[in-house]
């Protein structure tokens, strides 16, 4: 914590000067030896020390953590320890625990805990670095919550949501409940719930929701008490007698017989009154008896007249009168009323003959229209007084003396006009406005007006007019295909064969053509490629097992594995230049040699290089694969300016945790140190995802003051920018376009599709 010091040796004949002794110590690479120690442990700073600037590492410790920093000789002293405080981890973009991670989960009894975790089933928890924590609410996706009333429970909008458990038992005269502790419904009878029975045959009704039966013939609970049938009862209906309860059906009904009506005059009609008893009405102008046939007529409405014609029983009483016809407009001595003019008002009268009198003349009018002003001049400019006209059409008082007019002389106003414009008018002495001056401070659009143009490969990108009628930048491309309709590609097939893809209109890659293969041979029947690896239509005998075959650069490979001999031969399926033990010559043709458990190693002069495991940046251990990462790719150009050629070898390292590492590798004659070059701050970088268009792009990219032919730069694209930037998930597809100089628009290559893969 402290730091590390330097000492002396001592020990035998060596002793150590004032304030040190001589002490056994462990030096900071593990050796144990005497050394002159400081007795205060600590070694001041020296004057060269000083001059020179010398510093140790030092570091602050607690149950977070360990942070490292440096104390530094100063004239004043050994400063004090920089190293930061240790803080436990949480959402903010930044290495609080000092542990190299950023951000990383807290772990509490063995479990891994979220930073910005809300405990809330119902929201996608998410730390967005700098920006803090964010939660995501979610809907439709299952969720727990300790409601014992409730079931079949889903998120919605971000909180757990269940439906309510039913209790209802079906009966009216029941209070239903679900106890919240253990979800137990309950069934609270009450007789005040059950409705009761104007039946005078009931004897008492009340709840019992276990009766059923005869005693609840409606299955709610209630139970109904009848009195004995036969029991004398009252209906309280005036046309019945004799009423006792009487079975209808499960039910028992206060009922009588209907009483006689008839009172024997046939000029009367015979009715009964529920409450009242037996009515006869008496028929007007009853003549009975009549002929059966017979016609009477009589007036009635308005001047009209109908007629009823006598029944077979020979009472006029059972004859229903026609329909009205021929009536008027009114009824005599009726009177109509209409208003008129201001507030009046006009009469007619309706006539014996039941037809309207002509309207009189307009009657008791006022000397005004309600809601009507007048003004009268006043002493001074632009002043009047005014009056209002009344509902009941008369003039008020006379008001105040006033200002009148539309304005004040040299008011001003302000108007808005055209596209987000503005005019202005000016009250003239006469108290009238002036005409709007001309629209002035246009925008160049209308607000929320949107346009749309076309980008990239069949993408579109749009602008919006802004509040104050002004365009908007443009947005990025969006919806970009993976290539571009002049784009084509081409891939070996067959022995020697080419197969060649089109982009179409619609920036999608096209299906892949048929091999076109000039070597299609076979080695069957002993029939095959001659021995200069070109197609032999008349097919020669093989002069070794297996065959040979020209591969798609026409040079001679082994059939049976494809493995490329480059100037020597196949013999007994396998490249000679490639076998044997690893400390032999090899072939730099023959590519990467992956050894299982080992990692990967190259053919450099002719000589396998040592075998080094492959790493995964961002993790505390190395990874070694079977096979090694095959994700490169070469792009050259040539550039007039420097008159020299430029190749670059983009190395898509796997992601590792958080990581992708970019590997750019110079070729030759671009390396040096006068930083003059291509590599001197002119490189651009673009990482496109191809599953969503979305760019990350790296300008000025410099691997100046390289001494190595082989030398370069790297760089790492970071959590935040595959995550935000690029929107990488899953297996997403990456492809790197490189640019030299950085302003060129047209790049070098494309390293093509790149599949995301993970180190574990």
């Amino acid at each position: 914590g402290e730091g590390t010091f330097c000492g002396g040796a001592c020990g035998g004949d060596k002793s150590c000067p004032g304030g040190f002794t001589c002490q056994a110590a462990t030096t900071v690479d593990g050796v144990e030896l005497e050394q002159c120690v400081s007795t205060s442990g600590i070694c001041s700073c020296t004057d060269k020390s000083v001059q020179l600037g010398l510093w140790t590492p030092c570091d602050t410790s607690n149950e977070f953590g360990s942070c490292q920093g440096k104390r530094v000789c100063t004239q004043a002293g050994l400063t004090a320890c920089d190293a930061s405080e240790p803080q436990q981890e949480t959402c903010n973009g930044e290495d609080d625990d000092c542990d190299e991670l950023t951000d990383e989960p807290l772990q509490e009894g063995g479990d891994f805990v979220h930073l910005c975790d809300d405990e809330n089933d119902c929201t996608e928890d998410v730390c967005n670095g700098a920006e803090g924590c964010g939660h995501i609410n979610l809907t439709g996706t299952a969720c727990n919550a300790p409601d014992p009333c409730s079931s079949q429970f889903s998120c919605v909008d971000g909180a757990c949501t269940g439906e309510p458990v039913s209790c209802d038992d079906g009966k009216v005269c029941t209070v239903d409940s679900c106890d919240p502790v253990d979800g137990h419904c309950s069934h609270e009878a009450k007789d005040e719930n059950c409705p009761s029975s104007n039946n005078p045959c009931v004897s008492s009704v009340f709840c019992d929701p276990f009766a059923g039966g005869v005693t609840d013939p409606d299955g709610d609970g209630c139970v109904v008490i009848y009195k004995p049938e036969g029991t004398g009862c009252n209906d309280s209906d005036a046309c019945t007698s004799g009423e006792t309860c009487k079975a209808v059906g499960a039910n028992l009904l206060c009922q009588g017989e209907p009483i006689d009506l008839d009172d024997g005059n046939p000029c009367t009609n015979d009715s009964c009154d529920p409450e009242q008893g037996p009515v006869h009405d008496a028929i007007p102008d009853c003549q009975a008896p009549c002929a059966p046939g017979e016609v009477m007529t009589g007036s009635c409405g308005k001047c009209g007249v109908h007629s009823k014609t006598c029944p077979d029983t020979g009472k006029w009483s059972d004859a229903q009168w026609g329909p009205c016809g021929g009536e008027g407009e009114c009824l005599p001595g009726e009177q109509g009323l209409l208003e008129c003019g201001n507030c009046g008002i006009q009469t007619r009268d309706c006539l014996e003959g039941c037809q309207w009198s002509q309207w009189s003349g307009c009657q008791n009018e006022g000397n005004c229209t309600p809601g009507d002003t007048q003004n009268d001049a006043c002493e001074g400019d632009c002043t009047s007084k005014q009056r209002s006209c009344s509902q009941q059409c008369l003039w008020g008082e006379w008001g105040q003396c006033q200002q009148f007019g539309e304005c004040t002389p040299g008011q001003v106003e302000n108007g808005q006009c055209g596209l987000c414009g503005s005019q202005k008018r000016t009250c003239s002495d006469l108290c009238l406005w002036g005409n709007w001056t001309n629209c002035a401070g246009e925008g160049n659009c209308q607000a929320g007006e949107q346009l749309t143009q076309d980008c990239g490969n069949c993408g579109t990108q749009v602008r919006n007019c802004s509040d104050t009628c002004q365009w908007g930048g443009w947005t990025g491309c969006m919806g970009e295909g993976p290539c571009d309709p002049n784009d084509s590609q081409n891939k070996g097939c067959g022995n020697c064969g080419t197969q060649i893809r089109n982009c179409n209109n619609s920036c999608q890659w096209g299906n892949w053509s048929g091999c076109d293969d000039p070597c299609a041979c076979d080695c069957n029947g002993g029939t095959c490629c001659s021995n200069g690896c070109d197609y032999d239509p008349a097919g020669t005998t093989c002069q070794g097992n297996p065959c040979k075959q020209c591969n798609s650069s026409g040079s001679c490979v082994n059939k049976q594995n494809g493995t490329n001999c480059v100037g020597g031969e196949c013999q007994n399926g396998q490249c000679v230049e490639c076998t044997g033990d690893m400390v032999k010559d090899c072939d730099p043709n023959c590519g990467v040699f992956s050894s299982p458990g080992d990692g990967e190693q190259q053919c450099v002069n002719n000589h396998w290089d040592e075998c080094k495991p492959v790493w995964c940046k961002g993790g505390p251990w190395p990874v070694t694969y079977e096979v090694a990462p095959n994700d490169h790719d070469w792009h050259c150009a040539y550039h007039q300016e420097f008159d020299i050629y430029l190749c670059v070898k983009v190395v898509l390292s796997w992601i590792c945790a958080d990581y992708l590492e970019f590997d750019l590798m110079k070729s030759h004659n671009v390396y040096g140190t006068d930083e003059t070059g291509p590599w001197d701050n002119d490189l651009k970088v673009v990482v496109r995802n191809t599953n969503n268009g979305k760019t990350w792009t790296q300008n000025k990219v410099s691997c100046a003051g390289n001494t190595s032919t082989s030398g370069g730069c790297f760089f790492d694209v970071g959590t935040a920018t595959l995550v935000n930037t690029l929107g990488v998930s899953g297996t997403d597809n990456l492809e790197v376009d490189i640019y030299s100089p950085w302003t060129s628009p047209t790049p070098i290559g494309k390293t093509g599709k790149v599949k995301i893969k993970e180190c574990f």
